[in-house]
């Protein structure tokens, strides 16, 4: 480890998202656009059908395979002379590829290829990262709700206790959450990226060689080699607004993930949950009793931190002047910093979970003490048996308290005239720790 990192992600917190940090390294960065580039020397190829003497298709796919930390740093070396990364990549595959040099970067300019590299960057996160860590999360989270949460419990509602229902129900609201917010990630998200020239129109392509479809071509290519749509409308620069739309599926993962922790914290708080002492950990300094939520409580920072970081990043790369200028490019750079918060924050918050117990004894005395939250259902069963004024008989009596028996509830009733049913005594004697 670097003892002089500035960012937490490449020094306290690498071991936790190393492999956020490989794939949004400047290294895989560079190896994508070297990808990119190759794939479509190949492709323009065959599409021209220019013969040469050497198989080049191996040629090319073994280059691809073998790129290596050495071929990183020539390409690093051209770039300080040519202060432009895509032209250093060009400048060093020419050397690699001699024979068909002219063929290299043909009718491209330099975003056909950032664009495409990005974007398939963010596909493979999704894919071998962040979707199988979202899937950990909520198998834990079922998990939880299915074996360890079905006590009935109070809710909180203003902060007040509240009509009772189960940790079971409140896991499940995450659940839901994160199911449905990866399907519009998993079905409702479509990559983009562009790829048509110097103005967006492929006008260099269709000049040279006007006999081709390069519209149809050049879309089938992105999606046959890397699973990605072309943008066909667009300045010298994608249409990032589609990036945005990814940012922001990402931003609503962190809000669930917020929300979470800071429900599960306040359940910490109250007792709900029981909080693992593990042999040699410290909670105070000062305070020997302690054991705090502090994965929870580091989740939700960086939950925080990625959120911030998604919404001022889709929102700036979003307004370009004119058809090209170069602040979405440094911007753009920071996504994998957004990443690495937020799959920080999910990996604290399963190992937050994992670090907690349900405590079944304190919730049952919570219930016990706060037995006035069954009124709504008394007041409901009142009216339904046509008693007058019940929820404001309800509210005379028990606004405002914590508790009551039945003996004060039945004189409260019949100094206020209400005949007591055996219908209403059956609902007086239910059990509240059955009620769900």
């Amino acid at each position: 480890m670097d003892h002089y990192c500035v960012s937490p992600l490449d020094g306290r917190y690498r071991d936790k998202v190393n492999d956020v940090n490989e794939l949004f390294s400047d290294y895989m960065f560079t190896r994508f656009k070297v990808t990119i580039e190759c794939e479509y020397l190949y492709f323009m190829l065959n599409t021209l059908q220019v013969t040469t003497q050497q198989d080049y298709g191996s040629i090319i796919s073994n280059f691809i395979s073998n790129f290596s930390y050495e071929d990183d740093v020539q390409i690093k070396k051209l770039e300080k002379q040519t202060n432009h990364d895509i032209q250093a990549i060009v400048l060093y595959l020419k050397t690699k590829f001699p024979d068909v040099a002219e063929y290299i970067h043909f009718g491209l300019t330099s975003q056909d290829i950032n664009s495409p590299a990005m974007v398939y960057t963010y596909k493979v996160f999704n894919d071998s990262i962040f979707l199988p860590d979202i899937k950990k999360l909520r198998m834990r989270l079922s998990y939880m709700a299915e074996t360890e949460c079905n006590q009935t419990m109070l809710t909180f509602t203003h902060g007040q206790p509240a009509t009772p229902s189960t940790m079971s129900r409140q896991f499940n609201v995450f659940i839901n959450k994160l199911s449905n917010t990866t399907k519009d990630l998993t079905n409702g998200y479509c990559y983009t990226a562009k790829m048509g020239g110097s103005n967006g129109s492929l006008s260099a392509l269709r000049v040279v060689y006007p006999q081709y479809n390069w519209d149809h071509l050049l879309a089938s290519f992105l999606g046959d080699a890397f699973g990605i749509y072309r943008t066909t409308n667009t300045t010298q620069i994608d249409d990032y607004i589609n990036y945005y739309k990814l940012f922001q599926i990402y931003e609503r993962f962190c809000l669930i993930i917020i929300d979470l922790c800071s429900d599960i914290w306040m359940y910490c708080g109250k007792g709900y949950f029981k909080q693992n002492n593990v042999d040699g950990e410290v909670g105070s300094s000062a305070m020997p009793h302690k054991i705090n939520p502090i994965y929870f409580e580091n989740a939700e920072g960086n939950a925080k931190i990625a959120c911030d970081l998604y919404t001022s990043i889709g929102k700036h790369i979003s307004v370009n002047r004119l058809q090209r200028d170069l602040t979405d490019s440094t911007i753009l750079r920071n996504v994998g910093v957004a990443n690495g918060h937020m799959i920080l924050a999910i990996r604290n918050v399963i190992t937050g979970l994992e670090r907690i117990t349900i405590n079944s004894q304190q919730i049952k005395k919570d219930l016990d003490n706060n037995n006035i939250v069954l009124m709504e259902f008394i007041q409901l069963k009142m009216r339904s048996i046509g008693i007058t004024n019940s929820y404001d008989l309800c509210k005379e009596f028990s606004r405002g308290k914590t508790s009551f028996t039945h003996r004060d509830f039945i004189h409260f009733l019949q100094v206020n005239n209400v005949t007591i049913t055996d219908e209403l005594m059956s609902i007086l004697r239910m059990n509240i720790h059955e009620l769900i």
